[in-house]
């Protein structure tokens, strides 16, 4: 039987909550680059060490409270990180609608572009 599509933020307690909160900002509001994907979306960033870190720190605290979720953190020879979240079928509208208002999500027939 598959996972249901919520979160669970009992599974944070109020620090953890915080810390969430304080990387989604910094993690979403650097993004450079992203592209739909089948069943979720993929997000681009800079070469940087501490946003590689910080999407490390905000990966481990998302999958306690949305276990569904796969998450695939790459760090390319160019030096460019990519984070693709993905899962089940309905996580990408979720995605989308979770997204929704820290971000404005312009559809392009190859890419996705958020814009703060």
């Amino acid at each position: 039987m598959s996972s249901p599509l919520a979160c669970n933020l009992e599974a944070l307690d109020s620090n953890q909550r915080e810390r969430h909160a304080t990387l989604f900002k910094k993690i979403f509001g650097s993004v450079v680059e992203s592209k739909e994907l089948p069943d979720g979306y993929g997000f681009r960033f800079q070469s940087n060490e501490p946003v590689f870190l910080s999407i490390s720190e905000w990966i481990t605290l998302e999958s306690l409270c949305c276990s569904f979720l796969t998450f695939n953190l790459k760090l390319e020879s160019s030096g460019e990180i990519w984070l693709e979240l993905a899962g089940p079928k309905g996580v990408k509208q979720l995605l989308g609608a979770e997204l929704g208002p820290h971000n404005t999500i312009v559809h392009d027939p190859s890419l996705v572009y958020l814009t703060p």
